[in-house]
């Protein structure tokens, strides 16, 4: 028989996104012990797939032989969670709109299970292990697919009346024409991934095989010096470094940390927008690349759980007390 002290808890950790789910069994000091990635479309629908990526973390620690012990199941979702912290209100990539996920999940499953939108769970992740860290006051800036924000005041998730806070890839860009942008909104469509290849290859950006063409690859012969390639980095560094000292002047905050797909070409990126923030902000805050990367979103569900179902006063933003 195990005795309590060689028990660990843990909690399964889902990020789940709008092509991938990737879930992990994490321990309550955000050491992740086994992980899986699933894809979010296939054979089943969304839900039934989260279902069964969350049963097969939970059969990995029935196999540990009760060293591990399950105590529940943090989730983040891409899109925008209602204040009652069970209720998606809309998540276009999943085809969920009004559903109660978190009771869905918890029934299927069998453990109490916390929900919440995406950007702030990630954010949530940065707070307890990553870029974050005893940080009161700043915010987690997601650049891949899409645009989005997570922000944190006084130590705690900002999350809005309807729970629809960061949403700064719908921003509005004066100058904009119809036909130019998509229909997620105008920041969005200049800064994210699809928004910066669509805009090089109408200016007439060629690199191998179009098809496989990416944002990255966009920074990477800039690097080199394509006159094209340079031309669409400056501009989207220069709308989105503006946005980001609005941010800024807006919630005058210690810390922003980037991340996502677009975020790690790195420096690239990162020194025109920080420039550009030091040059317009008074109190500029610090720009730093999230120490996390894909984890983030997964410790920042584990964490949610935490501080939700144990009660603040077990954990600290530096692990159990």
């Amino acid at each position: 028989m195990v005795s309590d002290r060689q028990t660990r808890q843990a909690v399964i950790g889902v990020d789940v996104g709008g092509t991938k789910m990737a879930g992990a069994v994490v321990d309550e000091e955000g050491n992740i012990l086994y992980r899986n990635t699933i894809a979010s479309h296939g054979n089943q629908k969304p839900f039934n797939r989260l279902v069964s990526l969350i049963k097969d973390l939970a059969e990995w620690i029935k196999h540990t032989n009760g060293d591990v012990v399950a105590i529940g199941v943090g989730l983040g979702v891409p899109g925008v969670v209602h204040n009652d912290g069970d209720t998606v209100s809309v998540c276009p990539g999943l085809g969920w709109e009004q559903l109660a996920i978190r009771r869905l999940v918890q029934k299927q499953v069998g453990l109490p299970v916390w929900l919440d939108n995406d950007l702030n769970v990630i954010t949530l992740g940065e707070i307890w292990r990553g870029s974050l860290k005893n940080v009161d006051h700043g915010i987690c800036v997601a650049i891949g697919t899409g645009l989005g924000a997570g922000i944190e005041i006084k130590g705690e998730i900002y999350r809005g009346a309807n729970g629809a806070s960061g949403e700064i890839g719908l921003w509005a860009l004066l100058g904009s024409q119809e036909g130019q942008k998509s229909s997620a909104g105008d920041l969005e469509s200049y800064v994210a991934g699809p928004g910066i290849l669509r805009r090089a290859i109408d200016c007439g950006f060629t690199c191998g095989d179009s098809t496989y063409l990416t944002a990255e690859d966009v920074f990477e012969a800039a690097v080199h010096g394509d006159e094209t390639a340079r031309r669409i980095v400056q501009e989207t560094t220069t709308i989105l470094g503006r946005a980001i000292a609005n941010m800024a002047l807006l919630l005058d905050v210690q810390k922003i940390v980037f991340t996502g797909g677009v975020s790690q070409v790195g420096e690239e990126l990162l020194v025109p927008v920080r420039n550009m923030v030091n040059e317009l902000v008074p109190f500029a805050p610090e720009i730093v690349p999230s120490t996390l990367g894909l984890d983030a979103g997964i410790l920042g569900a584990v964490y949610g759980f935490l501080k939700s179902y144990q009660g603040i006063t077990n954990i600290n933003r530096g692990g159990v007390v």
